[in-house]
């Protein structure tokens, strides 16, 4: 027969795993999208003399990762819920008078990666600026390299 115990740290293991597959998930739209971004613009500027630099189409990258920022928000937010319920259970969590998990605990007395935090907040907004900035600069920068 299964203990609360045990079935409690299997729902902790489950939370985890979840909360290491948000990180993925976020880390994928990174790079699939800045990936699609940037060779996106690459056949743009290649081809050039079909499609004008500054035209329309240049302006399309904007909306696409004006959404992913969007979808990147909602993974950080799944991503605080999941770490704020597996902070509360392992405080909570105690095996013969002793808390066996303290992962969270540890992260909670300011050892919380501050790099992660800069990176994340840093890398969506001068992503987005770049998608305005290039198409308003393309016909210049296409010009200089030709």
């Amino acid at each position: 027969m299964v203990t609360i115990e045990e079935s409690r740290l299997e729902e902790y293991k489950e939370l985890r795993a979840e909360s290491l597959d948000v990180i993925h998930a976020m880390r994928q739209l990174e790079t699939y999208t800045v990936s699609s971004v940037m060779v996106f613009y690459s056949w743009l500027s290649i081809n050039s003399a079909a499609v004008p630099p500054g035209s329309l189409p240049w302006w399309f990258p904007f909306p696409y990762v004006l959404l992913a920022f969007m979808r990147n928000r909602a993974f950080l937010s799944q991503l605080r819920t999941l770490n704020t319920y597996l902070e509360a259970f392992e405080d909570s969590f105690v095996i013969n008078g002793e808390k066996p998990l303290a992962w969270y605990l540890y992260l909670k007395k300011g050892h919380r990666p501050r790099l992660f935090n800069f990176y994340d907040y840093s890398l969506w907004p001068l992503f987005l600026g770049l998608t305005i900035v290039l198409p308003l600069l393309a016909d210049k920068l296409i010009s200089v390299s030709s």
